[in-house]
């Protein structure tokens, strides 16, 4: 056997030790502390869903859009970007209709149009914040889900 077949078979072992190891820290770790991460999580966007859904009946949908924008001002972290969008759609849920609120929502996989449409809608609301157009994407999502259970709800008459 080479020297260069020796060097790549021993290189290619210590790639195999290490992949095992991380693997293996994986998995301790999703099987321990991920579990009760993940719960925390669970728990946490389902009252975040709550809580919109409560602020949701005392106003309406862009109502909703401006509580979520100004939650994110206030934590504009990647979890606050979360927690803003699930609090958006809990409170889409119960928040009075507003008449062309849905209005030239673009499909979900028309991401060229979507991104357009995100700065549009911030534009058109007058909101400057960088996390605006992330948020837009949950009321694309609300909009898309409404226009699905209203086509669903068509099609089972």
């Amino acid at each position: 056997m080479s020297k260069t077949v020796k060097v790549i078979l021993i290189v290619c072992a210590c790639l195999l030790v290490v992949c095992s190891g991380i693997a293996g820290v994986g998995y301790y770790w999703v099987t321990t502390s991920g579990k009760q991460y993940f719960n925390q999580m669970s728990e946490s966007a389902k009252s975040t869903v709550l809580e919109g859904a409560k602020f949701g009946r005392t106003t309406d949908q862009n109502g909703c859009v401006q509580e979520a924008l100004n939650r994110l001002k206030s934590d504009d972290s990647f979890n606050g970007q979360l927690n803003a969008g699930i609090f958006l759609e809990g409170c889409n849920r119960t928040s009075a209709p507003v008449a062309g609120f849905c209005d030239g929502v673009p499909g979900k996989l028309d991401i060229l149009k979507t991104n357009s449409w995100a700065l549009q809608r911030c534009n058109a609301i007058g909101s400057t914040d960088k996390n605006c157009p992330q948020l837009m994407r949950a009321v694309q999502r609300v909009c898309l889900r409404d226009k699905e259970r209203a086509e669903n709800g068509k099609d089972n008459k």
